[in-house]
């Protein structure tokens, strides 16, 4: 008889589950990463919510939250992502379309509530070896952006998006986070407990593959099935003949799929380098 797998925390489905059965989780981690970004704001008041979706119309393409966390003043959404992807258009699109189901007809744009978007990534989003990426609307006044003249006092954009670097350099310049963030983004990484508060976390991880283990194990599968015709689809493309204007093409269809460097560069006949230089030139 096979041994059910163990899922981790950096595992999608274990991530939504832990922080929805443990909302002091969800709320440490926001605080822990998001830091003066929620200074001011309702922290009393909060309410969790696993998988939210956002669906505008028929037409449109939808989201769906890992975990929301919204206030009076805020909202917030803490995403688990484990693959190569162009992470600033995709925190533009889920902030972009939240709003837009933020504000009833009439009402002003001083009603939108602050939005902060977290992702911690199991790859280096913008390859500068650092914990820690915080995007926020700047305002410039030249061509070149090199003259920033923004006063946040008399312009706020209301919005912060955070990266957090499960694989950062290990160095005082890139360690660009207090120690308990550092350590939970190591045990993403790794899993290896360092603290208090990783131990809850690897505590209440445990508790989820023992009570929920035949729902992960049927997400698993369905999962891997997806796998499975994403190289079917990657095959059926000629991947192995194709040529290196083909391969490219295929490498971006294949990551879109979310399917690990490793396999596409399997498929593709490539290095893992060099699929990840392709996907890089994809983000710029």
């Amino acid at each position: 008889m096979n041994e059910k797998p163990f899922f981790k925390f950096r595992d999608d489905a274990v991530f939504c589950k832990v922080l929805e059965q443990e909302p002091d989780i969800a709320k440490k981690i926001l605080v822990l990463a998001a830091g003066k970004e929620i200074e001011g704001l309702d922290m009393d008041h909060i309410t969790i919510r696993r998988q939210e979706i956002v669906d505008p119309n028929l037409d449109a393409r939808s989201i769906r939250f890992d975990v929301y966390m919204a206030s009076s003043d805020f909202y917030a959404d803490l995403e688990m992502q484990t693959s190569p992807e162009i992470y600033p258009l995709r925190s533009r699109f889920y902030i972009s379309l939240n709003d837009a189901d933020k504000l009833k007809k009439g009402e002003t744009f001083k009603k939108l509530p602050k939005a902060i978007i977290i992702f911690i990534c199991t790859n280096d989003p913008f390859h500068k070896g650092y914990a820690k990426y915080i995007s926020k609307e700047r305002l410039f006044a030249d061509d070149d952006c090199t003259k920033d003249i923004t006063d946040a006092t008399k312009y706020d954009a209301k919005y912060a998006k955070i990266y957090l670097n499960t694989k950062h350099l290990k160095d005082a310049e890139h360690q660009n986070v207090c120690e308990e963030l550092a350590n939970l983004l190591e045990y993403v990484e790794t899993s290896v407990v360092k603290d208090s508060f990783t131990e809850k976390v690897d505590c209440q991880v445990k508790n989820v593959n023992k009570t929920e283990g035949d729902f992960l194990m049927t997400l698993h599968e369905k999962l891997q099935n997806e796998r499975a015709e994403g190289v079917a689809e990657g095959r059926k493309q000629g991947i192995e003949q194709g040529t290196s204007k083909e391969k490219i093409a295929t490498v971006r269809r294949m990551a879109k799929k979310n399917l690990p460097i490793s396999d596409i560069a399997e498929f593709t006949d490539l290095s893992t380098d060099e699929v990840q230089k392709i996907l890089n030139t994809i983000s710029k």
